[in-house]
């Protein structure tokens, strides 16, 4: 059976048993810290129990994106819910065996749970952002400029609510790499945490400083940030880049992305 956020404090405890330790789960409760678990138009959570009432799965909706983080034990009941609420895209582990009639994307799950003994310093400052529009405007053109899919990314009035909203509830923080003229040339995000979790993500370099280690430098360094806190980091790997090998993290599963065929 699959129960709506009711609001109380046993279901927040449920959600976040199922879901601590994962990476989808740690986008999960970030969510839920963020928003505070009050209801919203544009978000939902919902837990499913087995027929021992045991926890055993948890969805998120933020706005069209569905986020499936556990071991449902009933698929059929999984798919169909899922199915019910129209989402344009669903994040999921590869092990659930899900199937939805939309256009799927595969990748691999690495985590780190310590840096290899290898440094890599840039030659220019790294620092972390703030919720300014000026320097995300920045940020997010990188991202678009690397991004090959361009229709994967929201607008940036979507990014820049989104990423602002979570950056002041400290559930995500944006770092960039500067270059002497005070130009963000590299980026990367942790797209969010839980106690024990942090996820990596929009890795990014501009066109012309590329192949100069400034997205090694920018991971490390947010690596390194997040394992002082004990959390174990991960990242969702499309593309077979070596540099995340060389700072230490390891495929530890595959991740599947559901998208809406166009």
């Amino acid at each position: 059976m699959i129960y709506i956020n009711d609001f109380s404090r046993k279901f927040e405890i449920d959600l976040y048993s199922v879901c601590e330790g994962s990476p989808y789960g740690s986008r999960i409760i970030s969510y839920h810290t963020a928003y505070h678990g009050k209801k919203y138009d544009f978000l939902d959570f919902w837990i499913q129990r087995d027929k021992n009432s045991n926890v055993v799965c948890a969805f998120c909706r933020y706005y069209s994106t569905v986020i499936i983080c556990g071991n449902s034990y009933d698929k059929s009941e999984t798919e169909n819910f899922v199915n019910m609420l129209s989402p344009s895209s669903i994040l999921c582990d590869s092990e659930l065996n899900l199937t939805f009639d939309m256009n799927l994307l595969i990748g691999e799950t690495m985590a780190c749970s310590r840096l290899l003994d290898a440094e890599y310093k840039p030659q220019y400052e790294i620092s972390k952002l703030y919720s300014d529009m000026s320097n995300l405007k920045s940020v997010y053109s990188i991202l678009v400029s690397e991004n090959e899919n361009k229709g994967s990314l929201p607008d940036f009035e979507s990014y820049f609510l989104d990423i602002s909203h979570r950056i002041r509830h400290g559930v995500s923080n944006v770092y960039a790499v500067y270059d002497y003229f005070g130009n963000i040339i590299s980026t990367a995000s942790v797209l969010s945490v839980s106690k024990n979790t942090a996820v990596i993500g929009c890795v990014a370099t501009a066109a012309e400083e590329r192949k100069k280690g400034l997205a090694t430098a920018v991971v490390s360094y947010i690596t390194e940030k997040e394992l002082e806190k004990n959390r174990t980091v991960y990242l969702h790997r499309e593309k077979n880049i070596s540099i995340y090998e060389k700072i230490g993290f390891e495929t530890v599963g595959y991740w599947n992305e559901f998208s809406k065929m166009i």
